[in-house]
């Protein structure tokens, strides 16, 4: 968490933005895409890269504001920043004197 926001970072090196879907349903963010597989024929002594499809699915503690997440790529990294809900944030209540 960063104060107010919950804050998510995936790697997905080798894709372009478009190529990764981002999605927030109630206090669930899931993120998948698709690798492209090794061209027809090609054979690896060692592939440290991934090949089809993935989807990494985080539940988060307290509800969320859909409407105002924030996504960011650079360099084939994710940084989300997903705002908690107004009702998941404290509140300071007035305490009053007397009865």
């Amino acid at each position: 968490t960063d104060g107010d926001n919950f804050v998510i970072e995936a790697a997905v090196p080798g894709l372009a933005p478009d190529a990764v879907d981002v999605s927030v349903l109630g206090n669930e963010v899931t993120i998948r895409g698709e690798y492209p597989a090794a061209p027809e024929g090609r054979r690896y002594l060692l592939r440290e890269r991934p090949t089809g499809q993935f989807e990494r699915r985080v539940t988060l503690p307290d509800p969320v504001d859909a409407e105002h997440v924030q996504a960011h790529y650079e360099h084939g990294l994710i940084r989300l920043t997903v705002p908690k809900a107004e009702s998941a944030k404290p509140r300071r209540i007035a305490l009053t004197a007397g009865r």
